[in-house]
């Protein structure tokens, strides 16, 4: 019973500290692969899918939602990024509604994040998911 127990336990140690467990923060660049009720097609896109950088300790966050750069100031805690006012360039671009959506969710506003098996995953109070991938890996 005894060598049992220690066996139950050992598992319940290993599978607590599976890759599948969550990452710290979100540093690093992103590209959006998925988000709740907009159509993502990158050749759509005048600079392809949207990209989120992240310097958690600069307090900020630059990128492009398909077509205009974007920045802003962020704040990470646990497991919250809080977005101050997103600055943009002003170009315009055919298929705008991806931009507006991302702006709507984003601007002045707190999301839940979470990191898991290299997927990052931006949860709007409203319920909208956005989910990225490292930059690059496509």
């Amino acid at each position: 019973m005894k060598k049992f127990l220690i066996l139950v336990l050992t598992q319940i140690f290993l599978w607590g500290c599976s890759s599948g467990s969550s990452i710290q923060n979100p540093d690093g660049a992103w590209e959006m692969f998925r988000m709740s009720g907009i159509k993502l097609n990158k050749d759509r896109l005048m600079k392809g899918l949207p990209v989120f950088t992240f310097d958690v300790s600069e307090n900020s966050f630059s990128g492009n939602a398909g077509c205009n750069q974007l920045a802003s100031g962020i704040i990470v805690s646990d497991k919250e990024i809080k977005f101050g006012k997103i600055i943009t360039t002003e170009m315009a671009c055919p298929h705008m509604e991806v931009e507006e959506a991302v702006l709507k969710v984003i601007s002045e506003n707190t999301l839940h994040y979470e990191v898991r098996d290299t997927v990052l995953t931006l949860t709007s109070p409203d319920g909208t998911v956005m989910q990225f991938r490292p930059a690059g890996t496509e």
